[in-house]
């Protein structure tokens, strides 16, 4: 039971020590090699010290400036298919953008130039001094040195140029060569430091915790890791100046030293309140931190719910489309069917007419010739014998009556905003006719027109006809009416039209004036002719009146 928990504590140590490598890579996001003097932006950030030092110069926005900016890129890029989270951003991008949201950070004045971090944009003040100046990342400045340890070269810490290191400090903790590892025995303040082989060191894991153990003695000690003064590289970051806020070393508090007078003390000292003040700003942090998981998660989940209700809308529209393509599909074919029968009747009428007259003009044709070739050749005996026959056919082929004009209108028309129909939910407009308007064969409807007297609103129904006389069964005919005094000719009385689109039209009208009008009723510009019905025009009329006859004189009696 002890071994599998043991085993099961190092998988979980084993797995937070993947998270925390993925989380705080080796490589430098801008030059992608391993960290060389890694230094933290106040952002957070770390990157290299040439890289920090390569970045160009960023001229800083004011603020109501940026924040115009700030919205008309928004504006911009509202329609982005980017998720703009940090992991998605491309180092290299940051540097070139100049069009991006600056976010204004807290930045730290260090009096030098102003950069943008490559990672989130904020601005960065780098001291004048340079990117040296800025805190070492100790954790991955460690972490890369182990990985370069165990390669195949190794270098010296101490030394300016590339030399290879033979041997390992692990109180400073540093790499050194041949010459360092002589020297680092000899000086006073590091003559009791323990250095050992590399090989040895590597092969027995001396700086692989966060411990420095003291391989290779008889009683295996162990000491704090500290790092040592960028200054002073013989002297460790022991003491932590209180002034300044930074840590230091004895060398850096004396006389000659940039803090010489300054308030200082042991960095055990204010190791554990910086350590508790930093644990309540993260007990602090973090809520907020899973407060912003959480809506990162909301946000993921409602573009989720987007993209499911999109392939659903999509899917729905496109099964509509279809449908109602089917529908028309199925419309255009009973339309051309349609169309097709109607011209088919139409001819099949035609051409049977044309075999009448045929059949009629041979026959005529075939009696003329006949009888010019007896005028001409017969005797007189023969001519007089003939006369009868030959004139009886002639007459009867004289009296034969057929209609001349063809018997088929050729109009055919569409209506593309006529016959609305529902089919299965859709509405469906357009239908074919072969219906002609004739406004001389138009009428109004009813036993005769109706008497006009003085007052009395009067109503009509005008039924439209095509060329056949036969009722028009639709509506959409352009009718006008008006209603002219005889004796004031420059007075109009207003004739209300109603089409009730099933091919009549409904009119009204009231005449307050006594005498003689006239009633004009167009169709399409063409006047409708209307036959008086003379039996019935003063049929119920107890005083003096006329019915209204289109375009004749109306009398109207109180």
């Amino acid at each position: 039971m002890s071994s599998s928990l043991q085993e099961e504590e190092e998988e979980t140590e084993e797995d937070g020590q993947k998270t925390r490598n993925e989380q705080f890579p080796l490589t430098c996001s801008v030059c992608g090699k391993l960290y060389e003097d890694p230094r933290v932006l106040p952002c957070l950030h770390t990157f290299c010290t040439r890289c920090i030092d390569g970045l160009d110069s960023y001229v800083s926005v004011p603020t109501n400036k940026r924040r115009q900016l700030t919205n008309h890129s928004l504006d911009s890029n509202k329609d982005s298919a980017a998720s703009g989270y940090e992991s998605e951003k491309s180092p290299t991008s940051s540097l070139v953008s100049s069009s991006k949201t600056k976010r204004p950070a807290n930045r730290i004045r260090f009096g030098g130039r102003v950069v943008l971090c490559p990672t989130c944009d904020s601005e960065v003040d780098i001291p004048n001094t340079g990117a040296s100046h800025l805190p070492l990342h100790y954790v991955l400045h460690n972490k890369v040195l182990q990985v370069s340890l165990k390669g195949s070269e190794s270098r010296c810490d101490l030394c300016i140029g590339d030399v290879n290191a033979i041997a390992w400090c692990s109180e400073c903790p540093a790499a050194l060569c041949a010459f360092c590892s002589e020297a680092h025995r000899r000086q006073r303040k590091t003559e009791g430091h323990k250095v050992f082989d590399l090989r040895d060191a590597l092969r027995n894991g001396a700086f692989e915790t966060s411990t420095w153990t003291v391989v290779g003695s008889a009683t295996s000690s162990s000491r704090e890791r500290c790092p040592v003064c960028p200054s002073h590289p013989t002297e460790e970051l022991r003491l932590f100046c209180e002034t300044c806020g930074r840590t230091v070393c004895k060398t850096c508090c004396e006389v000659d030293g940039d803090h010489f007078g300054h308030t200082r003390c042991n960095v055990s000292q204010v190791a554990k309140d910086k350590v508790q003040d930093l644990k309540n700003l993260l007990t602090q942090t973090l809520p907020r931190a899973e407060s912003l998981r959480n809506s990162l998660s909301e946000i993921r989940t409602t573009s989720k719910q987007i993209q499911t209700k999109e392939r659903e809308v999509v899917d729905r529209v496109d099964a509509y489309i279809d449908a109602y393509v089917r529908i028309l599909e199925e419309h255009r074919k009973n339309l051309k069917g349609k169309v097709k029968k109607t011209c088919e009747m139409k001819q099949r009428v035609l051409k049977l007419q044309a075999i009448q007259l045929e059949q009629t003009l041979e026959d005529l044709e075939t009696s003329c010739n006949f009888v010019e070739h007896l005028l001409a050749e017969g005797s007189d005996v023969e001519v007089v014998t003939l006369v009868s026959h030959v004139g009886k056919r002639l007459r009867d082929l004289g009296n034969e009556r057929h209609r001349l004009e063809p018997k088929i209108d050729p109009f055919l028309q569409f209506l593309p905003n006529e016959g609305n129909q529902i089919v299965n939910g859709y509405l469906i407009r357009g239908t074919v006719t072969t219906q002609r308007l004739c406004p001389t064969k138009c009428s109004f409807k009813g036993n005769g027109l109706p008497a006009v007297r003085q007052g009395r609103k009067v109503d009509l129904l005008l039924q439209t006809r095509d060329t056949e006389g036969q009722p028009m069964c639709r509506g959409g005919c352009q009718v006008k009416a008006d209603l002219v005094l005889k004796d004031e000719p420059n007075k109009i009385v207003p004739v209300k039209v109603t089409d009730r689109q099933d091919g009549t039209y409904a009119l009204g009208f009231r005449i307050d004036e006594n005498g003689l009008c006239f009633l004009n009723v167009r169709i399409d510009n063409q006047h409708v002719q209307v036959l008086r019905n003379k039996s019935n025009l003063r049929a119920n009329i107890p005083t003096r009146s006329l019915s209204i006859i289109t375009g004749q004189p109306i009398s109207t009696s109180g």
